[in-house]
């Protein structure tokens, strides 16, 4: 789930893999996209600091509809409507523009000044939530990194939230009824992903294995023919070692199943995510759903290795089954909603 010589700025994403006896249907590679179908694809560029934004029509062509800006945090707000937050990092005042079908509106502009916090809020950090079409920001202590002091003790330090998409903006201590997705959204994505039954085709279970002195859930997958593989694995990355407490099979089309557990990072535990397309030896770059069976994948050589000039591995837009289009690697992408798209 995460997002140019650039093998430093991509070290959890350092696994690759598309393979065809994972992916049925593969032959039918850059069929036209389903009938109505017309998507927004937007991601930082490798190598420069600015958001584009790619239109993917129902013929699967792709065309470059907007480029720039340097946002810290995109989301989409609708399926032709992207929010693009502006000076997060700087933790004072926060520009919120809106794109829509690849055009800046101006009139939609929101400005939300660093004194409309509470005190002790206004040197948190922020970060953007879309949430039932409402758009928020949540401010929060930053967590006490290793090494350092640790705050005194007593009850942390709730979290502020303020919807700024009217006027007058409405700062509240709680979250909204319906709640907002945490800075670290592993759980909540994944909880947003369906649920299907596993193919006939492979058998995915969960297993017990000592990996560098650890005793590790694993995923083991049997194709119906075939050798079985299982990940983690004593080459896997240490930054990639799942301990694998769940399965879930996502695509009614596909044998696509996420992984989940706890990872040892160097900050502490952390919940996270690993998705494969049937039984490959390494889990997928990266996969961004969209709804119904419409997904982002990269494809490319396994191996580990990171992006760097003139390389060759492209962005695959996945429609019921199948790629209907290619595009060229972003960062941190972000697809739009399909539910309104069709």
């Amino acid at each position: 789930m995460t997002r140019s010589g650039l093998a430093p700025v991509l070290v959890v994403l350092v696994v690759v893999v598309v393979v065809a006896l994972a992916a049925p249907g593969r032959a039918a590679a850059q069929a036209p996209a389903a009938r109505g179908t017309e998507l927004y694809i937007a991601g930082k560029m490798l190598l420069e600091n600015n958001v584009v934004i790619e239109r993917v029509a129902a013929d699967g062509k792709a065309t470059e509809v907007f480029r720039g800006g340097a946002p810290t945090a995109w989301r989409w707000l609708d399926a032709h409507t992207l929010i693009e937050l502006f000076d997060e990092a700087s933790r004072g005042d926060a520009e919120i523009a809106w794109i829509v079908d690849g055009r800046p509106d101006p009139s939609h502009s929101i400005k939300v000044e660093n004194a409309s916090w509470p005190a002790e809020a206004q040197a948190w950090s922020q970060y953007l939530a879309v949430r039932g079409g409402q758009l928020w920001l949540v401010r929060e202590p930053d967590a006490p990194r290793k090494g350092k002091k640790k705050p005194a003790k007593g009850k942390p330090a709730a979290p502020v939230y303020q919807r700024v998409d009217v006027k007058p903006h409405v700062v509240q201590r709680e979250p909204p009824p319906d709640g907002i997705a945490a800075r670290d959204a592993g759980r909540v994505w994944l909880d947003r992903l369906p649920s299907v039954a596993a193919p006939a085709a492979l058998k995915v279970t969960r297993q017990k294995t000592r990996i560098a002195r650890r005793n590790l859930g694993v995923v083991r997958c049997q194709p119906a023919k075939g050798k079985p593989t299982t990940f983690p694995g004593p080459a896997t990355h240490p930054l990639l070692r799942i301990d694998v407490a769940a399965v879930r099979f996502v695509s009614p089309t596909l044998p696509l199943y996420v992984a989940s557990g706890i990872a040892t990072r160097p900050d502490g535990p952390a919940f996270d995510t690993v998705a494969f397309l049937g039984c490959a030896r390494e889990p997928l770059h990266t996969l961004v759903w969209a709804g119904g069976d419409v997904f982002l994948t990269i494809a490319g050589a396994p191996g580990g290795a990171g992006f760097a000039a003139g390389d060759s591995r492209k962005m695959e837009l996945w429609i019921d089954g199948r790629t209907v289009a290619s595009l060229d690697v972003l960062l941190d992408p972000a697809v739009s909603p399909v539910g309104a798209a069709r």
